[in-house]
C-alpha cells in the first residue's frame, strides 16, 4: 500500500531530478514499491519495464516527468496501478482498465485457464449438431474472458458474452477494438450483448452452447466495508454485492436451467 500522505507534494516540494533513472528515485519514494514506480516510468517512456533501467541515464522530458509525477501521486493517493496506467496485462492481451468494471485479477486467469481445458478435443465442451463449437461468458465485464477464449481457442470459436452494465459494456468493446488491431478476425468473431445472464442471448443458441463460464461477484455488502480502500473505492459496487439488503439475485446456473439451457460444461 502507498504511504499516505504521499500525495500531497506540490510542484514546489517535487525533487528537481530530470534523468530517467533520477525520476525513478523521486517516485518510488511516493509509491513506495520500486516495481510499481518503475511501470510508471515505463508507461510514460512507452517502453517495457525490463528496458527502464537500461535508460536510466537519459534525460526525460519535462512533460514526461510531469506524467510520471502526477501518476505517481494518484497510487500513491488510492488509486490502483491499473488505473493509473490505464492498461493491464491479462494472459496474452493488453486491456483497458478504469473504474467501469472489476480489474482483472489472476484467479480470471486461473479461471480462463480451466474453460480453454474443457474446450480441448475430448473434453465434454463439444461441437453442436451443426459442428459449431459455442461458448457462452455471463456477466463479461471489461470482456478479458470472452476475448481470451475467442484468441486461446480452439480455431472458429463462437462467443458470445452478455453484460447488464452499458459503463462495463462499453468499455468491453472498447478492448475488444483493442484486442482486434492484433487478432482482429478472432476478435470480431465475439458478439457482446447487453442483458442480464442469459436474457439478451437469441433462443438458437439454446441446447446448443459447447460451455458457459462465468465470473459472478463474490463480495457481499458486509465484506464490503472492511476490503482495502484501494478496491473499496476504486472498483464498481455494483458488480460487488451479490446479497444486498435481504436481495439475491437470480444465478446464472438458476436461469440455465428454468429457461432451458444445457451446455456441455458450465464454469
Amino acid at each position: 500500500m502507498p504511504p499516505s500522505g504521499a500525495a500531497d507534494a506540490t510542484d514546489a516540494e517535487r525533487p528537481p531530478g530530470r534523468s530517467v533513472g533520477e525520476v525513478l528515485s523521486e517516485i518510488t519514494a511516493v509509491v513506495g514499491d520500486e516495481q510499481e514506480a518503475g511501470r510508471i516510468v515505463a508507461e510514460v517512456l512507452a517502453v517495457p519495464l525490463s528496458v527502464v533501467v537500461l535508460r536510466s541515464g537519459e534525460a526525460l522530458s519535462p512533460g514526461a516527468r510531469e506524467r510520471a509525477w502526477t501518476m505517481a501521486e494518484m497510487r500513491a493517493a488510492g488509486v490502483p496501478l491499473q488505473h493509473v496506467l490505464g492498461s493491464w496485462g491479462f494472459r496474452s492481451l493488453d486491456v483497458l482498465v478504469d473504474r467501469r468494471s472489476l480489474v482483472p485479477r489472476p484467479e480470471t486467469e486461473q479461471l480462463v485457464e480451466l474453460a480453454l481445458a474443457q474446450l480441448s478435443p475430448g473434453e465434454s465442451a463439444q461441437p453442436d449438431a451443426g459442428g459449431r463449437v459455442v461458448a457462452v461468458d455471463l456477466g463479461t465485464g471489461s470482456g478479458v474472458i470472452a476475448l481470451s477464449l475467442a484468441v486461446e481457442g480452439p480455431a472458429g470459436l463462437e462467443v458470445w458474452a452478455t453484460e447488464r452494465s452499458t459503463d462495463a459494456l462499453a468499455l468491453a468493446r472498447a478492448n475488444q477494438e483493442r484486442v482486434g488491431a492484433q487478432h482482429r478476425e478472432v476478435a470480431d468473431g465475439v458478439r457482446f450483448l447487453e442483458g442480464s445472464w442469459f436474457e439478451p442471448l437469441p433462443a438458437e443458441l439454446r441446447r446448443g452452447v459447447a460451455l458457459i463460464v462465468s465470473n459472478p461477484p463474490y463480495v457481499s455488502e458486509a465484506e464490503w466495508a472492511t476490503l482495502d480502500p484501494v478496491v473499496r473505492d476504486h472498483d464498481p459496487t455494483r458488480h460487488s454485492w451479490p446479497v444486498r439488503s435481504g436481495w439475491k439475485p437470480t444465478s446464472p446456473s438458476s436461469s440455465r436451467h428454468r429457461s432451458g439451457w444445457q451446455p456441455g460444461a458450465l464454469w
